[in-house]
C-alpha cells in the first residue's frame, strides 16, 4: 500500500494537480498494483496505489473516508493486532475488516494521541477536513517510508518513494552534499535524511502536522532510557515470548505468506515459528557460490518443518543487466553487495505471494557481527595512551624487521586501542566506514559533512550502545 498527495490552498479546480497527482501515482505502480485511488478537497488531494493484504475486496480501498466523512486517510503499512484493537472502538461504525479503518477510528478517539495506540510498521496520513490540517506519522524504526518536499509553488508534497515527489517537476534535483559525504564515509544514506537537498524525511517515531502552511514535527518515541534489571533466564523467556507473539501477529494476512531462508540462526528461528501458524508454508532461499553457500542448512531446516523450499541463484553473466535494473529502481544509492541476492530472491517471492517473513536485524540486535566482538575486547582490556601512537607504530615497524612475531602483535594491539579507545569512536570511525573525512573532503572539495544526533546518550561503557546505534538505519526500507 503506497500513498502520495499534496496539500495547498484553493487547488480543487486545479487540473494541473489533477495531471500531476495521477503521475505521481503512476510512478510508483509497481509499490501498489492492485488499486489505484485519488480524492479531491479544496486545499488537499490525496493519490493512493493499494498491494491488498488484509480483507481483499473493494472495501479497502484508499483514500479511504472515516465514518463522518470528515477524515480520509490513505495508508502504507501494516497494524499489527488491529482485530484486537477494532473490538475496544466499540463507538465507531465499522464498513470494513481492515486495519486501514481500525486507524481512522483510533485518530478520532485520540487525536494526536494516535501513534501511542499503534503496533506496527506504517507511514500514515489523514485530512481533517474540520480542521483543515494534515496529520502523519511513521512507525518507531522507519521500516515504511515517508519523504515531503516543498514545491516551487509553496506546495506541501509527500510519497512513499523520491521518485513520486519528483515526477511533480516542482522539487529541484539537487543533491545533499551531507548525504553523499555521509554515503561515502558509511556506505548508506542516513535515515534522517534523503540524497536531495529539497526531499526531506520523516524521522521514524516522529508525527508531522501540516496546517496553515506551517509544517510542525515532534518525536512521540524513543528508546527506553533505563535497561531492564532481570535475570539471564528471565530475559530468555521473555525474548521467546516476545519473538513467538510478533511471528504470530505478522502471519495475520487474506493472500499467500512465506519466509526467506538463509540457513543461519535468525531466519530458521522464524521459519520454526512461523510453520506453528502456517502448515503450508513455502521458503525460499539464494544459492551463494562457495563458502558462503547455506543452502545445505537451509534444506535441512526446511525438511525438519516441512516447508516448500524453493532456491534462485545467479549467473555472472547475469549480473551486469541486473545491477542496470536494480539501479533505475532504487532512489538513492545503496553499498551493499547483498542487494543483489535481495532483489533475486524479491522477484522470486513476487511471483506467487505477498508477505513475506524474514531474519533480517538479528546479527545486528543482538551481536552477530564481528565489530561487535572486537567492541567487547575494547571493553575487556580498555584503552591505550593516543600519545604514545608514533612509538608504538615504530615499535610494530621494528619488531616486524627483526621477526618478533610476539612483539608486533603486541604494538599492532596497542596501536590499534590506541586509535579506537573506546566502542563509540571505533562505531564511528571503523564499523561502516570506508572513506576518512580527510578524503571525503578531497572528493567531494567540500569539507560538508553530516554527523547524526542520537536520543539517547552514547554511552561508552555499555555494549548496547552500539546496538541501539544500528537502529535508526537498520529498517530503511529497500524500494523495487
Amino acid at each position: 500500500m503506497r500513498n502520495c498527495r499534496y496539500c495547498k490552498k484553493n487547488i480543487l479546480n486545479d487540473d494541473f494537480y489533477k495531471r500531476n497527482l495521477k503521475n505521481m501515482t503512476d510512478s510508483i505502480i509497481h509499490r501498489g498494483p492492485d488499486d489505484e485511488g485519488h480524492e479531491y478537497f479544496q486545499n488537499c488531494f490525496l493519490g493512493f496505489r493499494r498491494l491488498a493484504i488484509v480483507d481483499l475486496s473493494k472495501d479497502g480501498h484508499q483514500p479511504m473516508y472515516s465514518d463522518t466523512k470528515n477524515e480520509c486517510i490513505v495508508f502504507n503499512g501494516e497494524i499489527y493486532g488491529y482485530r484486537d484493537l477494532k473490538k475496544e472502538i466499540s463507538e465507531y461504525t465499522f464498513k470494513s475488516n481492515t486495519d486501514t479503518e481500525v486507524i481512522l477510528a483510533l485518530y478520532q478517539k485520540y487525536g494526536s494521541e494516535l501513534p501511542k495506540h499503534l503496533n506496527g510498521m506504517f507511514s500514515v496520513a489523514i485530512w481533517d477536513e474540520e480542521k483543515q490540517q494534515l496529520f502523519c506519522v511513521r512507525d518507531r524504526f522507519g521500516e515504511k517510508p515517508f519523504y515531503y518536499a516543498t514545491g516551487k509553488n509553496s506546495e506541501f508534497i509527500f510519497a512513499s518513494e523520491i521518485k513520486a515527489i519528483l515526477a511533480t517537476g516542482l522539487v529541484d534535483k539537487e543533491l545533499n552534499d551531507e548525504a553523499v559525504s555521509h554515503f561515502l564515509r558509511h556506505s548508506y544514506i542516513n535515515g534522517h535524511q534523503s540524497i536531495y537537498k529539497n526531499i526531506k524525511v520523516l524521522p521514524p517515531a516522529s508525527q508531522l502536522v501540516y496546517k496553515n502552511g506551517e509544517i510542525e514535527i515532534s518525536q512521540y518515541w524513543n528508546l527506553p532510557a533505563e535497561e531492564l534489571n532481570i535475570t539471564e533466564n528471565d530475559a530468555i523467556q521473555k525474548f521467546k515470548s516476545l519473538v513467538d507473539k510478533s511471528v504470530e501477529k505478522q502471519l495475520i494476512a487474506d493472500v499467500k505468506v512465506g519466509a526467506f531462508l538463509s540457513g543461519g540462526l535468525d531466519s530458521g528461528t522464524l521459519v520454526a515459528l512461523s510453520s506453528r501458524y502456517n502448515s503450508n508454508l513455502t521458503t525460499l532461499g539464494f544459492e551463494y557460490q562457495g563458502e558462503w553457500n547455506e543452502m545445505p542448512e537451509a534444506r535441512s531446516i526446511s525438511q525438519k518443518y516441512n516447508t516448500n523450499h524453493k532456491e534462485v541463484s545467479l549467473k555472472d553473466e547475469e549480473i551486469p543487466n541486473l545491477l542496470v535494473e536494480l539501479l533505475k529502481k532504487l532512489d538513492e544509492p545503496l553499498a551493499d553487495t547483498a542487494i543483489l541476492a535481495t532483489y533475486t530472491i524479491c522477484e522470486e517471492a513476487a511471483k506467487n505471494m505477498t508477505v513475506v517473513i524474514t531474519g533480517n536485524a538479528g546479527d545486528e540486535l543482538f551481536g552477530g557481527y564481528k565489530w561487535y566482538q572486537k567492541e567487547k575486547e575494547i571493553l575487556d582490556k580498555g584503552s591505550a595512551n593516543p600519545s604514545f601512537l608514533t612509538f608504538y607504530k615504530i615499535g610494530s615497524t621494528a619488531s616486524e624487521k627483526i621477526g618478533f612475531r610476539k612483539g608486533q602483535n603486541y604494538f599492532l594491539d596497542k596501536i590499534f586501542r590506541a586509535k579506537f579507545p573506546d566502542i563509540v569512536s571505533y562505531q564511528k570511525e571503523k564499523v561502516h566506514s570506508n572513506f576518512t573525512k580527510k578524503e571525503t573532503a578531497l572528493l567531494l572539495k567540500s569539507n560538508t559533512e553530516y554527523e547524526h544526533l542520537y536520543d539517547f546518550p552514547l554511552d561508552k561503557t555499555n555494549l548496547n550502545t552500539p546496538m541501539k546505534w544500528i537502529s535508526p538505519i537498520l529498517f530503511r526500507e529497500i524500494i523495487w
